[in-house]
């Protein structure tokens, strides 16, 4: 099965490092064919992922025109929709197969897919949770869109419609049901798609699922998590919300920053800084300290744990 994975130059900042670590667990622990629709230039990484297996399609979005003369308001990133939409491509892009994997560029693979015989009549996906700063909970009338299982043809059929309901509401969606394309995608396909296991799509705060299929950082990205384990917490550095969705899981979270280190290549310090030079992570933490820093949180939580502060 072909696994499409998108980004654009502008998400090149602040994901450079991340997709080395995508692209390398999915090679490594799936048979999946990797593709990257990628809107930009070639450039170190793209580069490095072609020499690795990785088919790269550099694809403009077909929605880029419509995205870019949105209306201005507070939020909404004309580079960050163009970016996120570009999932939205994938029936351009692919002509064959009849279904295909999506995910986020913030994943990590442990193991391959168990879909076999799933076939959706458009998408199926992984539910959100309802709450992500108290007790996380499934909520199964929206769902996460880092992770689709795609029906290829259904989907493209229904594709310019998406794309107009998505310009009529400014493609920003203010959260409901999802911030761009996820909200553009619960909104349109609502009731119409198929339910995912929570370890295809398994985000560290919302604990359980374990051991997962596919890991995704959504919320507390990698380089907010580089931030953490070196102290440097202030908002600037790692958003509120991503340190809320940490201490709700801690350990959890440094399970996925060991498996993070694990599929981080050794070339990843030079084809960051040659491709994204403003791009911060753990190749600036450097992979010694964070170790060191894991190792000490764990301890910190065991301690904690012994004094009957963690529960």
């Amino acid at each position: 099965m072909k696994w499409y994975f998108c980004l654009n130059d502008a998400g090149l900042l602040g994901f450079a490092e991340i997709v080395l670590v995508a692209a390398h667990s999915a090679l490594k622990n799936t048979d999946l064919e990797a593709h990257l629709i990628y809107d930009g230039s070639k450039n170190e990484i793209t580069e490095y992922l072609s020499s690795i297996g990785v088919n790269i399609h550099y694809h403009r979005s077909g929605a880029a025109h419509l995205i870019d003369g949105a209306k201005v308001q507070f939020g909404y990133v004309p580079s960050v929709a163009r970016g996120a939409y570009l999932r939205l491509d994938i029936p351009l892009v692919e002509q064959n197969d009849e279904y295909v994997i999506y995910t986020d560029c913030d994943v990590i693979f442990f193991s391959m897919p168990n879909i076999v015989g799933m076939k959706p009549d458009i998408l199926a996906a992984v539910p959100e949770y309802a709450s992500t700063t108290t007790t996380p909970t499934p909520y199964n009338k929206i769902f996460n869109s880092g992770v689709m299982l795609l029906n290829v043809p259904r989907f493209g059929a229904e594709r310019a419609s998406l794309v107009e309901f998505s310009r009529l509401n400014d493609f920003y969606f203010h959260g409901d049901g999802g911030f761009y394309d996820q909200g553009a995608l619960n909104k349109f396909f609502t009731g119409r798609w198929t339910q995912l296991s929570q370890a295809l799509n398994w985000r560290p705060f919302g604990g359980a699922s374990m051991p997962p299929t596919i890991l995704h950082f959504h919320g507390t990205k990698p380089y907010e998590l580089a931030y953490i384990l070196a102290g440097e917490t202030r908002p600037e550095r790692v958003r509120p919300i991503a340190r809320q969705l940490f201490n709700l899981q801690p350990l959890a979270y440094l399970m996925a920053c060991e498996a993070y280190l694990d599929h981080l290549p050794a070339e990843a310090e030079r084809l960051v800084a040659a491709a994204s030079p403003g791009t911060t992570g753990f190749v600036t933490l450097g992979r010694e300290r964070a170790h060191e820093a894991i190792g000490r949180m764990r301890q910190e939580l065991a301690g904690s744990a012994a004094e009957g502060n963690f529960g």
